[in-house]
């Protein structure tokens, strides 16, 4: 049997999942709306998005612990708060990139 708070948290991986999964085919609509309101942060979406979609393509939801939700929801708002001051390029796997979409391993 799944526990409320694993149950939570892995509702919370799957939308992150889908979300991420729209925005690597051009469409930030839902990572948008993931972050807005599961995360409840509301300003500067796109370097948000872009944050949290790169902590995401390094594995963040890989290594996720799935007991704890409110320690999960913590960590991906500090990866989608990351990085969001920053006017310049982010760097995936050594490669600077503009967009994730852009990105092919």
């Amino acid at each position: 049997m799944i526990a409320a708070d694993e149950s939570k948290a892995l509702r919370l991986v799957r939308w992150a999942q889908d979300a991420y999964a729209a925005y690597t085919q051009r469409d930030p609509g839902p990572l948008r709306r993931f972050i807005r309101e599961q995360l409840r942060l509301t300003d500067r979406l796109g370097d948000r998005c872009q944050a949290l979609a790169l902590a995401i393509v390094e594995g963040l939801l890989d290594v996720a612990d799935l007991s704890d939700s409110g320690a999960l929801s913590k960590a991906l708002c500090a990866y989608a708060s990351t990085g969001v001051v920053l006017e310049r390029d982010r760097t995936l796997k050594g490669r600077r990139i503009a967009y994730v979409g852009d990105f092919n391993p």
